[in-house]
């Protein structure tokens, strides 16, 4: 029951109320206080809804109230108001992924040990201004400080010595990585509509998780409905053979979804 609006679950009334009544609960409804109509209402499709010539007025007065109270419709008009925005950003996206994918055959190397270089220099620089930053402190009244600078220091040093023998030790693998991502991009560039697989196997796996969430559903509803207060789904009781089906089912959704990415 939505109190804001006076929209109510009609099975919960014996009769649906006019504007300003107070509805007449059923004894098995759970309700402690029965609800109060803003409107005058009729049972459809469940529930106590307005009158046809009011049904504007109170969708206007439901939809002041959901930009007051939450910002699901705030969301909804920010996509409505940049939604050319999202769409260029998307195509951007594809057009630099795809720009980019091209020349990483000529870029990998001078991007890969440019940044191996930056990383050790970093690891260098730190461990400098630690030092720095340790003159600063006064060894005998600020020792706290003066140790945390000193120890930053020979830890950020310590790091880099680590690296650099990482970096000699394992020079001739990164260099045939390289050199596999060099023929990688040189691949992907002369086949770009390899680009489009995942874009494909994406919207092969909407489909079928559409498909899978309806059925779902009505595996859910397969027990016993118990009453559970201010909850905005149904609570079902199941026994051990909905547990396992449902348990079941949602290895099938892993399942499917692995083998249609791979196919």
């Amino acid at each position: 029951m939505a109190s804001t609006t006076g929209i109510f679950n009609a099975v919960c009334v014996k009769e649906c109320p006019k504007n300003g009544e107070k509805a007449d609960c059923q004894t098995n409804s759970h309700k402690t206080e029965c609800p109060t109509s803003y409107f005058d209402s009729v049972a459809k499709f469940g529930y106590c809804l307005p009158e046809k010539d009011d049904v504007q007025a109170i969708f206007n007065q439901v939809y002041e109230q959901m930009n007051e109270k939450n910002n699901f419709a705030k969301y909804i008009t920010d996509i409505q108001n940049c939604w050319q925005a999202i769409a260029g950003m998307a195509f951007g996206t594809f057009v630099i992924s795809v720009i980019y994918i091209y020349l990483l055959k000529w870029i990998t190397k001078p991007l890969l040990y440019t940044s191996m270089v930056l990383i050790l220099i970093f690891f260098i620089l730190l461990g400098g201004w630690s030092w720095m930053e340790r003159s600063k402190y006064d060894p005998v009244r600020e020792e706290k400080n003066f140790n945390y600078a000193t120890w930053g220091a020979y830890l950020a040093w310590a790091l880099a010595v680590i690296y650099l023998c990482f970096m000699c030790c394992c020079w001739k693998n990164i260099a045939l990585g390289a050199s596999i991502m060099e023929a990688a991009s040189e691949f992907v560039s002369q086949n770009l509509r390899i680009v489009f697989l995942p874009i494909i196997s994406y919207l092969a796996v909407v489909v079928f998780f559409i498909y899978w969430v309806y059925t779902a559903v009505f595996l859910y509803s397969i027990g016993e409905p118990e009453y559970q207060a201010n909850s905005p789904i149904a609570n079902i009781k199941w026994d051990d053979q909905n547990w396992a089906m449902m348990w079941y089912f949602l290895f099938g959704l892993f399942w499917c979804v692995a083998f249609l990415i791979c196919l």
